[in-house]
């Protein structure tokens, strides 16, 4: 029983961190988006 809790224990660590990374790259990809259609919109309106 212990093993068992110890693998869930585990599990749950690995997602988190996973899940982590995943929302950084997410925002990191967002963020340089957002910097590609700020600078795309600027060469427009000049």
């Amino acid at each position: 029983m212990v093993k068992f809790e110890i693998i869930v224990f585990l599990s749950l660590l690995t997602n988190i961190r996973i899940i982590k990374t995943l929302s950084a790259y997410l925002k990191f990809k967002t963020h340089s988006a957002g910097k590609i259609l700020s600078m795309e919109l600027s060469s427009l309106n000049s």
